[in-house]
């Protein structure tokens, strides 16, 4: 073939059968001047001899005896490029695997519902709540309740409860302003029928269930009911006032009891598992009988607010 020029021929001599003292076998891996590789070096510097540097053949290379193509490095040098090489190859197979996203068949793919556990539980527990009320809608007095409820929670949405309070009778002091001067200026006795106590048997239902985070971690857990029941109210109609203490129809119904019907709903406000505060509304009607001769339908609005014990574990 041609001649080489001196950066091909430094190039190529890679290729080229290190010199182990032994000439080519073939006659094409030797030099023009039939002289072994050793003379590389001198005829590279020598720009008439390089014309005489034939083409060495991949081929005819590989089939020369003799040690290998390249250098073999130090056993040390090998270790270190080995582990070198491990290290590289399992960071890439962690990125990949750290990368990979799995996707499954549709048929293995399943929706999981995570419930999770409420941190106030009323299933198979006693509630006691003592509470102080007022009647709302009475025009001519005032009614302050003391009263007491004792319930069972059949589950954790439904309560049975017996419920039950008693309303003192302060006399001229349960007046209010309007009733004064109705009665001393205006000469205008009204009639007036106290509550003195009620009874009730209330189903609670409970509609919802929520909480409210307060500070750090702690949160507070609220329960909304409603609530019907039945039962039955006394009362005491004021004669004294209507100047008919010596009226014998009105002296036979002043002090009555009445069957009555009880609805509501409230809400409890739990700080602990044990304890809880409870506000509640709750509409008490009843039919009252005047004077022996009139009946009169009673619808009075009881707000209370108490404190709700819990007792016992209840059911996990």
């Amino acid at each position: 073939g041609g001649a080489l020029s001196a950066a091909e021929h430094r190039v190529r001599r890679r290729l080229v059968e290190r010199c182990g003292g032994r000439r080519h076998l073939y006659a094409h891996a030797q030099l023009g001047d039939r002289g072994d590789h050793g003379e590389h070096q001198r005829v590279g510097r020598h720009a008439a001899l390089r014309l005489g540097v034939e083409r060495h053949l991949v081929a005819h290379v590989r089939t020369q005896l003799g040690g290998p193509l390249w250098p073999e490095p130090p056993r040390e040098e090998r270790l270190l490029l080995r582990g070198r090489e491990r290290r590289e190859l399992e960071n890439e197979t962690d990125v990949e695997a750290s990368t990979k996203k799995v996707e499954l068949p549709d048929a293995k793919k399943k929706v999981i519902k995570v419930l999770q556990r409420k941190p106030f539980l009323k299933l198979g527990r006693v509630e006691a709540m003592p509470f102080v009320g007022i009647i709302t809608n009475e025009p001519f007095i005032r009614r302050i309740q003391f009263g007491a409820g004792l319930g069972y929670h059949l589950t954790d949405i439904f309560q049975l409860e017996i419920q039950g309070s008693f309303m003192p009778n302060f006399g001229r002091g349960d007046w209010k302003s309007i009733t004064t001067q109705v009665f001393e200026e205006n000469r205008v006795n009204p009639e007036i029928s106290r509550m003195l106590w009620h009874a009730t048997a209330n189903l609670n239902y409970s509609v919802f269930y929520g909480k409210v985070a307060s500070v750090g971690e702690n949160s507070i857990i609220f329960d909304i009911y409603g609530s019907l029941g039945i039962g039955a109210t006394g009362t005491q109609d004021d004669l004294a006032l209507l100047d008919l203490t010596e009226d014998a129809l009105a002296t036979a119904t002043q002090n009555q009891v009445h069957p009555m019907v009880s609805y509501g709903a409230g809400i409890r406000v739990a700080f602990t598992k044990t304890v809880a505060l409870r506000f509640e509304g709750r509409g008490m009607t009843f039919i009252n009988t005047f004077e022996s001769l009139r009946l009169e339908l009673k619808n009075n609005i009881a707000l209370s607010t108490g404190v709700s014990f819990f007792f016992g574990k209840g059911a996990k």
